[in-house]
């Protein structure tokens, strides 16, 4: 079984080097408590060095405190052996120190903060937020849904699933890859990739 966290001094030395090199995508797998907080026990963080998925996301793992409910079987596999949050959580902020962190929606973003107290992210992209401005008055924007029409394949449960997933949609969203979406959605959109640094006057291309 690969390790469940990857040493932050292994991570790619290039980290840095271009644009896209500074943003990191980010699933999440989280419990499903009814009623009380869900629990982030899987998160994969896949860096876009390029405009392309060149390598594997960072996959860390952790205990939650409550019942495992809600959980695709993938990560369950993971889940005997890993670590409590308190273990993981320094080597998360570490990785996406300094970086766009991308995810699909602000709910994902929020759970990050939620369970990394005093961490402040550098700017952020919602791919979901994207595609709202690029294919105004979809009736379903859910990662899924964007992901069938953008012709980027099928979301794969589990953090891993999610973080490519959200990658694909977001290269389709910004004209890098071949998208079956709306035609007027990537030769018609006003922007083709912009992150939120507080305001709409503070935005950073990713391109």
């Amino acid at each position: 079984m690969p390790p469940l966290v990857q040493p932050v001094q292994d991570l790619p030395a290039d980290a840095n080097q271009t644009a896209f090199a500074a943003c990191v995508v980010v699933g999440l797998t989280t419990t499903a408590v009814v009623p009380g907080p869900s629990e982030i026990v899987e998160v994969a963080a896949l860096y876009l060095d390029q405009p392309a998925l060149t390598r594997p996301p960072l996959v860390f793992c952790c205990q939650p405190s409550g019942p495992l409910i809600g959980l695709p079987a993938n990560t369950l596999a993971h889940l005997s052996f890993a670590p409590p949050w308190t273990e993981v959580a320094g080597h998360v902020a570490a990785v996406l120190a300094g970086r766009t962190v991308i995810t699909h929606d602000p709910d994902r973003l929020a759970m990050l903060h939620a369970h990394l107290p005093g961490w402040a992210h550098e700017a952020v992209l919602h791919t979901r937020d994207l595609a709202a401005d690029l294919w105004p008055g979809l009736p379903d924007y859910t990662l899924h849904a964007l992901s069938s029409m953008a012709g980027t394949g099928t979301v794969v449960p589990g953090a891993t699933g999610e973080a490519e997933a959200v990658a694909l949609l977001l290269l389709a969203l910004t004209g890098h890859t071949t998208s079956n979406g709306p035609p007027h959605s990537l030769n018609g959109g006003t922007r083709d990739g912009w992150a939120s640094t507080g305001g709409p006057q503070r935005t950073r291309r990713l391109d």
